[in-house]
């Protein structure tokens, strides 16, 4: 069939599936005539060099389009019913961030020359505030902490974090810059986290130690860090108090699990497997990206070395009147910072979607941990409630179970006496 006759074929309006690159999806929704002058107008272009946008099939006027599709992006986000079961959802906004469509094609927010042909709902994770985290970036983590004096009193917060060496500022409380994510939370009730669907993982198992002092805090915060720089493989590459940080072996992100495993220790087995970039996964552990790891942290120490290390000055914080020791931790929030700049030259976009998938799989399987662990708890211990006669049953066997075992035992120490005694 020659172009002109391609062009002369008349198409009825139908509804066009688009991707989120703007261009046609290969069949679906289509009905069988508006697929074979797709397919022909698509070969004209092969064959003759025509503009394909000359022969795109024309999308169908407003009035013939379905009703969901004119109405406003707000009303359509209020009007759905979300199922908490998955992250399948189409491109609708909550809290003033898109999320993006489910589906096999992403374009990623933040990196237009990059495009993933993944399935979105294979890494998906959302942050405490139902955000969506780019799974094509590297995160820079850091560790917000609310405080309140026993005496009573404005609170305070801390700010920890690792770059290059340990800094520990007192800061207003206001919040956090809005592009930041926050991914775990922990108060004297319960905690937090970040997770592969729009509702977060809640559990009070997770929440603050009991009575948990900055003076403690410190004093073991302080010691996993000594730990840490203790190590062979630190001490080869030059780790030292004044500059703990090895983007491989100790990096801010094993500091804010450091942090969470002094205030809220049992959550810190979820915080390494789902809320932690792998130093393996992200090909540093071996080859250039242990040498390339090297560079960086030899480099850093020449930069960001601190003779005053924020771990033993922390109490100039505080005046005299309350000081630092006597403050009390009401809550602790960790917090990603958007660090990719910085990180691509040691880690590629392929290895840092490789960690995004390892920690959306891994928070898949801890909830279905948890829905086995709820079932288990909702079994009685003897299934069924035991009636009056029943417990009756249970009664008379044990006293015949035990009287026959004291028989038994009667039985055989009276032969052990007649051997010992000769038979007599």
């Amino acid at each position: 069939m020659g172009t002109s006759q391609c062009c002369q074929l008349e198409v009825p309006p139908t509804e066009l599936v688009e991707s989120p690159s703007g261009e046609l999806a290969d069949g679906e929704d289509l009905d069988e005539t508006a697929q074979q002058a797709l397919v022909v107008s698509r070969s004209a272009v092969g064959g003759d060099g025509m503009d394909e946008a000359s022969l795109r099939v024309a999308e169908p006027p407003e009035a013939t389009r379905p009703a969901e599709a004119t109405q406003p992006a707000q009303e359509m986000s209020e009007n759905r019913k979300w199922d908490t079961g998955t992250s399948r959802h189409r491109g609708t906004r909550q809290r003033g961030h898109l999320f993006p469509a489910s589906g096999t094609e992403h374009v990623h927010a933040g990196t237009p020359n990059l495009k993933r042909t993944h399935n979105i709902d294979d890494v998906a994770i959302y942050d405490l505030d139902g955000k969506y985290i780019n799974d094509a970036s590297a995160f820079h983590a850091y560790i917000r902490m609310s405080i309140e004096h026993p005496l009573g009193g404005d609170p305070k917060t801390l700010v920890m974090e690792m770059s290059g060496s340990i800094r520990v500022v007192m800061t207003d409380d206001k919040p956090e810059p809005e592009e930041n994510h926050r991914l775990f939370e922990a108060t004297n009730e319960l905690g937090r986290a970040a997770s592969e669907r729009l509702d977060p993982i809640e559990l009070k198992r997770w929440a603050l130690r009991d009575g948990l002092r900055l003076d403690k805090f410190f004093k073991e915060l302080s010691q996993r860090v000594c730990d840490a720089v203790a190590r062979p493989e630190m001490q080869k590459r030059g780790a030292s108090w004044e500059h703990p940080w090895d983007p491989c072996f100790y990096n801010c992100q094993h500091f804010a699990g450091d942090c969470i495993q002094v205030a809220a220790p049992r959550a810190r087995q979820f915080y390494d497997e789902c809320l932690m970039h792998k130093p393996h996964l992200l090909k540093l552990t071996a080859g250039f990206g242990l040498l390339g790891s090297s560079l960086a942290a030899v480099m850093s120490q020449g930069v960001m070395w601190d003779s005053s290390p924020d771990l033993d000055e922390w109490t100039s914080l505080f005046d005299k009147a309350k000081p630092g020791p006597e403050w009390m931790i009401t809550k602790i929030d960790l917090y990603w910072r958007d660090c990719t700049f910085y990180a691509a030259a040691l880690v590629s976009s392929k290895n840092r979607l490789s960690d995004h998938s390892e920690m959306h799989q891994c928070m898949k399987a801890f909830r279905k941990q948890l829905v086995l662990e709820e079932e288990e708890d909702e079994k009685p211990i003897f299934g069924a409630v035991p009636t009056l006669a029943k417990l009756k049953g249970y009664y008379v066997r044990y006293r015949t179970t035990r009287s026959c075992d004291c028989r038994l035992f009667s039985l055989r120490r009276w032969a052990v006496r007649k051997q010992l005694s000769g038979g007599r």
